[in-house]
């Protein structure tokens, strides 16, 4: 509505004020853009106030209302904006399209005597074309702003004819119609132009037909003539060049019109690649085609046909008449044959010592990357050393292939494939003369397999082979334990499940195994067999399956030592034992066996199972150095000390015609330097008797010493529940009833009150006291099916005084009140040993 207003009130003007001649307008320069148009004037002159647009001369378009806002004002110019109902892209009109200007000082408008380029001119901007127009003519879009703004509208001027202008497609009435992307339809031509978008010879655009191109090359060595295929070549000969390598050549036709040129009497005898330009009224060739004319090759022999050979070709251009320095590059098979020389109709190279054989292979001679081609319509091709396999066998593990030209291990490879099975051997070796390989077999599972040899990518007649049964022990059996497990292969992968396989260790019976099974981990089959209880390394055995016997050994499983266990690191003086823990402790065999030293001497074993090992040492050194060996391996070594003496048993002292004795029960009793029995008198007069004493040690050989577990299983007895026997005596004859008993050890010392039996004179007393004095002095042992606390309770058959009670330093035991036979004395010589009551 404002626009409406603004144009009303300047029709108004301009209608009262006619009798006012405008000025005419003159703009400084024109700002515009692809959505503004500008016109910068003085201040102080006539200005613009609207655009009139024409269709034609004649013919004003009345769709185009829009008017100028000259209201900017800054320094000494004036600027006026268009402002217009339809955008830009409806900007068009004739070059009698006006303009309506007015005087700064009279409000006259003058809108008929002023064209648009008579004020100023308005470039077009951002001016493309989407392609340059083939010679042979077309349509070409354009697109920019003020494409039309004076010009037009459906021609366009040119610069190759002036009055035959170029058609512009399109409705310009149309208001849907987009002026600034217009189809211009350009006749055929060539070279370069000026278009010009504005009507007259001004807003020109320099452009040019497309260049000229190649899409083949096509030669005829019998007429001499080239014929080239493409486009925009136009149609007059006089304006085409054609460049061979840069030279140029003079017999040339279009034979179709922008499509074809043939070049004539030209011969190229040279292989190689070959230049090829164009230009076109001035306008060249964007880049150069090159044709290759190959070396032709019409046959491929060989003085020889082993690796080394010299191969010769025959054919045409293949060689240079012009530079003979051109040296072409040969390949056989993708393998290089060294030059040696040619003439343009043969030539020779030779293969190197290290090429591969092969069957059909390509042949080319390539000058400067022209590949060569065969003169016929089969590509001719080169064989030599093509292999074969003959035969093929199994023995110990190897496979051994016989056959001719079988080249080496870089050249190739041997497949395996069976059901299931699919491997490449890449590792293998071939004899000098070609004719043998060799290589391990692979584990399998299965007896029968195929063999395909490859060599150079040949493939080749493919054999089969069988294997023999294989077995592997996959665990070592412990001496109680006698299963083995073993993997079976190259058998037949149908199995049989009424055949089972049998297993024979040598001099002993045989046994089934397990039917054959396939393991999921391993992918073999494997079989379970049970087997004698033994120990040992490198057992022979036998097992048989299917009607195959096959040989092999096992081993059971070897010791291992887990610690020595005698607790706190003590044992018995009298005795000396330690135990050992571990597993496979039975094991026999020399290199394995468990030995136990104790200060670098043999001890005795007195029990031994899988995980146990008991032994005694003899003698009573302290500390005991203890070592434990695996055959001559040193394991474990650890010093041992020996426990306090402990007295558990201390009976009535015996009393006959022959003297005194008594037999003291206890523990680690070994070492006593002195004892004695000390007796009091009615004038308080001590008398002390001296007794002889002789150690009868009394540890069960089937017996475990000091486990570690706090808690005792059922199979391990406590070695304190065991006594020592200390027997004493002396000839001395005494009246007395009662008595203090003195024992002198190493390390510590007891004293002990003790009743005195009366003195006995009888024959049966006489011969049960002098076997009591007589015993001890002989070197006793115990039984092993007799407990020694049972035996000594026997001995002991006297009653204790009552109340009785006597000390040694700061050991000192206490009685109780009573007369028993075989009492257990409750008083300990070593803190922290535990002495249990029997």
């Amino acid at each position: 509505m404002k626009l409406k207003i603004i144009l009303f009130l300047t029709f108004l003007i301009s209608f009262f004020s006619t009798a006012h001649t405008v000025e005419k307008p003159w703009a400084t320069e024109v700002i515009h853009n692809e959505t503004s148009l500008v016109f910068k004037f003085y201040k102080e002159r006539s200005y613009v106030t609207r655009l009139v647009m024409y269709k034609d001369r004649e013919t004003e378009r009345n769709d185009f209302q829009n008017y100028f806002d000259c209201t900017k004002i800054i320094d000494e110019y004036r600027y006026c904006a268009l402002k217009s109902v339809l955008p830009f892209s409806r900007l068009w009109g004739s070059q009698y399209s006006r303009v309506c200007a007015r005087d700064v000082s009279s409000p006259r408008v003058d809108c008929k005597s002023f064209k648009i380029m008579d004020m100023s001119y308005v470039e077009p901007i951002n001016v493309n074309f989407d392609r340059l127009p083939p010679t042979s003519g077309g349509d070409v879009v354009i697109t920019g702003s003020f494409l039309r703004f004076v010009g037009g509208p459906n021609t366009l001027d040119n610069s190759i004819d002036h009055y035959n202008p170029f058609v512009v497609k399109g409705d310009f009435s149309d208001p849907s119609f987009n002026c600034n992307n217009i189809t211009v339809t350009i006749r055929p031509g060539s070279g370069q132009f000026w278009v010009y978008l504005m009507d007259g010879p001004i807003g020109e655009v320099l452009i040019s037909y497309e260049p000229p191109k190649i899409s083949s090359f096509i030669p005829d060595s019998s007429k001499q003539i080239i014929t080239i295929d493409g486009d925009n070549f136009f149609t007059d000969n006089s304006l085409v060049q054609v460049y061979f390598d840069n030279i140029q050549q003079q017999n040339i036709n279009i034979t179709i019109s922008h499509k074809q040129i043939q070049v004539k009497n030209f011969n190229r005898t040279d292989p190689g690649p070959m230049s090829t330009g164009i230009t076109v009224n001035g306008v060249s060739i964007k880049k150069n085609y090159i044709h290759c004319f190959p070396a032709i090759i019409t046959s491929v022999s060989s003085v020889s046909n082993e690796i080394g050979g010299i191969v010769t070709i025959k054919g045409s251009k293949l060689s240079s008449t012009s530079n003979s320095s051109l040296i072409p590059t040969i390949t056989i098979g993708n393998k290089q044959c060294k030059f040696i020389k040619s003439t343009t109709t043969e030539l020779e190279c030779k293969l190197d010592p290290n090429v591969s054989a092969g069957k059909n292979l390509s042949v080319d001679v390539n000058f400067n990357g022209c590949n060569s081609i065969s003169s016929g319509s089969t590509p001719v091709t080169f064989t030599y050393n093509i292999p074969t396999l003959s035969n093929g066998s199994y023995s110990n593990g190897i496979i051994t292939l016989i056959g001719e030209n079988l080249g080496n291990n870089k050249e190739s490879f041997v497949q395996l494939y069976a059901k299931g099975i699919d491997i490449k051997i890449d590792k293998f070796n071939i004899s000098s003369d070609e004719k043998s390989l060799t290589f391990k077999l692979p584990i399998l599972r299965c007896k029968s397999f195929n063999i395909n040899f490859t060599r150079n990518e040949i493939s080749i007649n493919t054999i089969s082979i069988s294997a023999s049964l294989s077995i592997n022990v996959i665990n070592k059996p412990s001496v109680s334990n006698g299963t083995l497990f073993i993997e079976l292969y190259y058998i037949d992968c149908q199995i049989n499940s009424s055949l089972t396989p049998t297993f024979a260790v040598i001099n002993s019976l045989t046994n089934q195994c397990s039917i054959p099974s396939l393991q999921t981990t391993s992918n073999y089959y494997q079989t379970t067999c049970s087997i004698p209880y033994g120990t040992g390394l490198n057992r022979q055995f036998t097992l048989k399956y299917n009607s195959e016997l096959v040989n092999n050994k096992f081993s059971y499983a070897q010791p291992i030592i887990n610690d020595i266990i005698n607790k706190d690191n003590k044992t018995l003086s009298c005795g000396s034992i330690i135990t050992v823990s571990g597993n496979n402790l039975l094991t026999n065999d020399e290199e394995f066996k468990v030995k136990v030293l104790a200060n670098n001497e043999d001890t005795t074993i007195i029990k031994q199972d899988e995980n146990i090992l008991i032994v005694k040492y003899d003698n009573n050194d302290s500390p005991l150095n203890v070592s434990v060996f695996i055959g001559n391996d040193l394991i474990s070594n650890v010093t041992l000390t020996y426990l306090e003496p402990i007295i558990t048993v201390v009976p009535n002292i015996k009393n006959n015609k022959d003297g005194i004795s008594i037999i003291i029960g206890g523990i680690s009793l070994l070492n006593i330097i002195n004892s004695s029995l000390t007796l009091s008198s009615n004038d308080n007069n001590n008398t002390t008797i001296p007794l002889k004493c002789n150690i009868q040690c009394s540890i069960s050989p089937n017996d475990t010493f000091y486990y570690n577990n706090a808690t005792l299983s059922s199979n391990e007895i406590d070695i304190t529940n065991y006594t020592d026997r200390l027997s004493c005596h002396s000839n001395s004859i005494i009246n007395e009833t009662s008595g203090v008993l003195n024992l002198q050890f190493t390390s510590t010392s007891f004293h002990f009150g003790v009743k005195i039996d009366e003195i006995e004179f009888s024959s049966s007393s006489s011969s049960s006291s002098s076997s009591s004095s007589s015993s001890p002095s002989s070197s006793p042992t115990s039984s092993p099916s007799s407990s020694p606390s049972s035996s000594l309770s026997s001995s002991l058959s006297s009653s204790l005084s009552s109340s009785s009670s006597l000390s040694s330093g700061s050991k000192s035991c206490k009685f109780s009140s009573g007369t028993i036979a075989g009492i257990t004395i409750g008083c300990v010589a070593v803190v922290g040993a535990l002495v249990a009551i029997i």
